[in-house]
């Protein structure tokens, strides 16, 4: 049996684990609206139409990821492990878009079109959405991965670019905070997972 066989999460539990990345459309709708609100408000503090496509692009990749999640949601339940890892891999598309996005609008208001209140209003819907990455991701531990490093690492990148010791310090410090987010979506996969076995 080789290693990937052996820590390969078993069929009967793993189509489960898929379809909950399928549940609560309602909670992130709410999240795309609070996001794509925020990036209006940066644009009318700053005047900086970046801000604007930054909304454009949350609006647009977030209503597709929601229809998606509509549509996988209402279709039949998967049977196979195929079946569920093609779901999966819709479902990590749209979330690592979604993700990017955010990541992007973080940039935008650290480096690319600096201002406070959009810093501080992209940064903070940024981690409060990284927040639920775990809660929401954590059958799929791709997804994770992903989304924490499309989220992340353009705010670590603006820091890093500003060059001075304490927003270069604050750039690093992401990594601690990858390893975190990973680290808790591991621990809730690996508790749900010894109550289903």
């Amino acid at each position: 049996m080789t290693a990937r066989k052996k820590t390969e999460i078993p069929v009967d539990v793993y189509i489960p684990f898929v379809e909950t990345l399928f549940r609560d459309s309602s909670t992130l709708a709410i999240g795309i609206a609070a996001q794509a609100l925020l990036a209006v408000l940066a644009f009318f503090k700053t005047s900086a139409s970046i801000y604007l496509g930054i909304a454009l692009i949350i609006i647009t990749v977030g209503s597709l990821r929601l229809i998606s999640m509509n549509r996988c949601r209402r279709a039949p339940a998967p049977t196979t492990r195929e079946d569920a890892r093609q779901l999966e891999n819709i479902y990590i598309l749209w979330g690592s878009l979604h993700a990017l996005a955010l990541g992007l609008f973080c940039f935008c208001g650290i480096y690319w079109a600096p201002d406070n209140f959009a810093e501080i209003a992209a940064v903070s819907v940024t981690l409060a959405s990284a927040t639920s990455i775990a809660g929401r991701n954590y059958g799929s531990p791709r997804l994770v991965m992903i989304q924490i490093v499309a989220a992340t690492s353009p705010i670590s990148i603006g820091f890093l670019l500003r060059a001075d010791v304490f927003h270069v310090v604050l750039g690093l410090l992401s990594f601690p905070f990858f390893f975190t987010i990973r680290k808790f979506a591991d621990i809730v996969r690996g508790v749900l997972f010894a109550a289903l076995s």
